[in-house]
């Protein structure tokens, strides 16, 4: 929420920036729903999509001109939420 502030007239390209992030991710996480292989299979599909993610929200608000630290903050926040699924739901960690 304090995005919506710090960013003021900026935050619908920082939104639409996002947005476009987790649809790429969730396209790269695809072929993991449709062959559902094994946790091999998922772990190294889970690391390509974070991958994936991370280096085109850099690139994109990089370009759009926005400081490091709105896609630094980002990584932090995935990392964190899929700490918490791994351990939570999955019972990894």
């Amino acid at each position: 929420m304090a995005r919506f502030f710090l960013l003021a007239d900026r935050k619908w390209v920082y939104i639409r920036q996002l947005a476009d992030t987790c649809l790429i991710g969730s396209l790269v996480l695809l072929p993991f729903a449709i062959f559902s292989g094994g946790p091999t299979f998922f772990f190294g599909s889970l690391m390509a999509c974070i991958l994936v993610m991370s280096v085109h929200i850099v690139i994109r608000l990089r370009s759009g001109g926005f400081s490091w630290r709105w896609p630094a903050l980002w990584l932090v926040l995935l990392v964190i939420a899929v700490s918490l699924q791994l351990t939570v739901v999955f019972q990894v960690i």
